[in-house]
């Protein structure tokens, strides 16, 4: 009798492991796909996963997925078969491309209070919800260099080799002056205008982080960048030498969404990750870790980040034409 109930159990105890070996996802974990900076350990993300683990009671799997257009094609290869329940970090400039590869779901978030500075704050966006964004200068030390505060200036300043940008093929924040650029100008005043700055570019590396390197070790004096990098210098490095440029002219901003797919395994838990990320003390810890502006009000008072130039932004893009673009970029680098 007793090596019947042994082999009864034993028999139960593999088919348990059988199936808990085919069964793909608990329907109790989540499943987060986002770019590197958010997941990497240094990043806002675990610690943002932690505090959601703890008021939920689910397992939280955070996946460095690579940048926000990696992401896109890592479920674009999965297709169906894709275990992200949410995507954190795509950005406007690749939102119809998001749109295009897979379904997502309409997120019921509740009224959101935004910053008075978000510049989107009347848009509804119904299958996205932004959670930080950033406008885009130059970042300087102060008594190196001149900042410019127009494009005019940018283009007619000897900066002698000290200007560092980023391929816009490669790099959104690459794009995003490149864009910047056609798009204050008009096509073919750029590709003169791209033509006129090539003597004081040092180098164009084909990502942010690359060229701002480059920036920090001391090698280019100018870097475009977050208007909210100068804070990352101020309170990581104590130094107050790092500044932003107070352009004069309208500059392009960058925004970051999150969003929750239609073949989510764990859709209710996917919508409670996305408003998560819109709560007070959450947009505080994006703020300070990701070093972006929160899209919430009332967040950045009284920090470092309240210091910081305010700046006109151009009308937000989504779905530019890259190709006109990219043709007035190819003047800079023929």
């Amino acid at each position: 009798m007793k090596k019947l109930i042994a082999i009864v159990l034993t028999l139960f105890a593999v088919a348990l492991f059988y199936y808990s070996q085919k069964t793909p996802q608990s329907s109790h974990e989540l499943v987060v796909y986002s770019y590197s900076s958010f997941a990497s350990p240094w990043g806002a993300g675990p610690e943002i996963v932690k505090d959601f683990e703890a008021e939920n009671n689910v397992k939280v799997s955070l996946v460095d997925a690579g940048d926000a257009r990696t992401i896109l094609q890592r479920i674009e290869l999965e297709k169906h078969k894709s275990k992200a329940d949410v995507v954190v970090g795509l950005d406007h400039l690749i939102l119809n491309e998001a749109l295009k590869i897979t379904n997502w779901k309409n997120i019921k978030a509740p009224g959101i209070n935004y910053s008075k500075d978000f510049p989107e704050k009347k848009i509804a966006f119904d299958k996205f919800v932004p959670f930080d964004w950033a406008p885009m200068t130059f970042i300087y030390r102060e008594g190196e260099i001149p900042p410019p505060r127009t494009l005019e200036e940018l283009g007619a300043i000897n900066y002698q080799k000290s200007l560092v940008i980023y391929d816009p093929r490669m790099s959104t924040p690459g794009f995003l002056f490149a864009d910047w650029i056609v798009r204050a100008l008009g096509a073919d005043k750029a590709k003169s205008y791209f033509s006129s700055i090539k003597d004081n570019i040092l180098t164009i590396t084909p990502s942010w982080s690359t060229g701002y390197g480059l920036f920090q070790k001391k090698q280019a004096r100018l870097a475009f960048s977050y208007v909210t990098s100068a804070v990352y210098h101020w309170v990581h490095d104590k130094d107050l030498k790092y500044r932003a440029a107070e352009f004069r002219d309208p500059v392009p901003y960058h925004i970051e969404f999150a969003g929750v797919l239609s073949d989510c395994h764990n859709c209710s838990g996917a919508e409670e990750f996305v408003k998560f990320l819109l709560r007070p003390e959450i947009q505080r810890k994006i703020m300070m870790m990701n070093f972006m502006y929160p899209v919430l009000d009332g967040i950045k008072a009284d920090t470092a980040f309240a210091k910081l130039p305010k700046l006109k932004v151009i009308e937000l893009m989504i779905g530019p034409d890259k190709e006109v673009v990219f043709n007035a970029w190819n003047s800079l680098i023929q």
